[in-house]
């Protein structure tokens, strides 16, 4: 395992600390040259080199360098290097028992680098929520009433100020970017906890009754949160945290069944983060070969930018990936794959029929869809413990195994930025931006 900030000793296995610029520079007299390779350039030509570097390259320059260090928060520089960058770090959240780690595989050298978590002694356990436009939005798993967003790369973060819940609430989460805005939000949607469990009883069996509901955003341009009213339907506990594809956070409703439907079927819900506005699609087709009960979670996920949803088979081992193809338009479902799966035999200690491995395993996020490569390969995550790449050309699978991986761990796709979590619409830091404002 690699940590991100290169140790002096190969051998030396245990996180390194960020080195001060100055302590850097003291150890010995440079020229400019010699620190700078870029001294002579011009501002912008040294911007534009930056900003197609990955992001590892980028924060070795800058941290190493005193007189790069300003331009790891130079806007045009973060702007410009973040709109080149891609979904290609796995971040790997890896759940120790008393302490959680974090790490980052980078596919195009297959290394596990991990990462230095700042806040550590205040919150040793902690969930990923989501990951939008370069920061993460975490969760103490102790006190859920603590969130954060962080980046993990340059090791900011900021803790989002405690919106006080009952603890007889559910929440569902939900976490993006707003590109009109040029805001991050958090979106919570709470029920209480005893009528969530009543009405759900009373959807399965077809009668439809408003459920009181909060929806509660908070923005972090202007560093609060904003009541928008209420959801009109119920949402599984399981599809929290939302989904994000075309400025929408996405989840499913419970088993529900409306007056003029003929059977019971689950719906999309999406929350638009421009307009705070919500709406409504349908899931995938359904027919008798698709296990369709409650206890069968249609796995939300994004392929190519694109909505998905993965649909497991009554009659046999294997799930179908839909793609919606034209965004909002129910009809533009296409079924793009049909994936067997072979769960290794380490993970299954005995056979079941396969009516009953979707409802033990695919039911509980045993099989989870986690993205796309540029080489067409897609990437399923199993149990918690294997990564998978299923190649639909040849129809095969394989385990990817690299060094220093955790056994047990979540796992999702991030882009590497350089953007900072106290960065508001200007570029300028909100704490600041508090102070002037009189």
């Amino acid at each position: 395992m690699t940590s991100l900030f290169p140790s002096s000793s190969a051998e030396k296995k245990t996180l390194i600390p960020k080195p001060s610029m100055d302590s850097l520079i003291k150890k010995q007299k440079l020229y400019p040259s010699s620190i700078n390779p870029f001294y002579k350039l011009p501002h912008e030509t040294i911007v534009e080199i930056l900003s197609r570097l990955p992001i590892r390259s980028v924060i070795q320059f800058t941290f190493t360098c005193k007189t790069l260090y300003p331009l790891s928060a130079d806007p045009l520089l973060v702007k410009l290097h973040l709109s080149r960058s891609e979904n290609s770090y796995l971040i790997i959240h890896s759940k120790n028992p008393l302490k959680t780690h974090l790490y980052f595989l980078q596919l195009s050298d297959q290394k596990v680098y991990e990462f230095e978590t700042p806040f550590a002694s205040s919150m040793s356990e902690f969930s990923i929520i989501g990951s939008s436009n370069g920061l993460l939005y975490l969760i103490d798993s102790l006190f859920p009433q603590h969130t954060y967003l962080y980046n993990p790369f340059t090791r900011e973060y900021f803790e989002i100020p405690i919106k006080h819940e009952n603890c007889g609430q559910i929440v569902i989460h939900g976490f993006g970017f707003d590109p009109v805005g040029c805001d991050y939000k958090v979106v919570k949607i709470a029920y209480c906890r005893d009528r969530y469990t009543y009405h759900v009883k009373d959807e399965y069996q077809g009668h439809i009754r408003p459920l009181p509901s909060i929806i509660e955003v908070y923005s972090l341009r202007r560093n609060s949160w904003t009541y928008n009213g209420i959801v009109p339907y119920i949402l599984e506990t399981w599809s929290s945290p939302g989904v994000l594809v075309n400025n929408r956070l996405h989840w499913v409703t419970v088993w529900v069944k409306k007056p003029n439907w003929q059977c019971h079927k689950r719906l999309i819900v999406s929350y638009n983060l421009v307009d705070d506005t919500i709406d409504e699609m349908a899931c995938p087709c359904s027919n008798s070969n698709y296990i369709f009960d409650r206890l069968i979670i249609s796995h939300l996920a994004v392929l190519d930018k694109r909505l998905c949803a993965s649909l497991p088979m009554l009659d046999r081992d294997a799930f179908d990936v839909w793609v919606m193809r034209e965004y909002g338009v129910d009809e533009s479902w296409v079924k793009e794959y049909s994936i067997c799966i072979n769960f290794p035999w380490s993970l299954i200690r005995h056979i079941e029929p396969p009516h009953h491995i979707w409802q033990n395993r695919f039911g509980k996020n045993m099989v989870k869809v986690l993205g796309i490569l540029e080489s067409g390969e897609v990437i399923l995550e199993y149990v918690g413990e294997r990564l998978v790449a299923y190649d639909p050309c040849n129809k095969s699978s394989k385990e990817l195994k690299y060094n220093g991986m955790p056994r047990i761990y979540q796992a999702m796709f991030h882009i590497g930025s350089l953007v900072s979590p106290h960065l508001d619409k200007s570029g300028t830091d909100t704490n600041e931006a508090e102070h002037e404002t009189p």
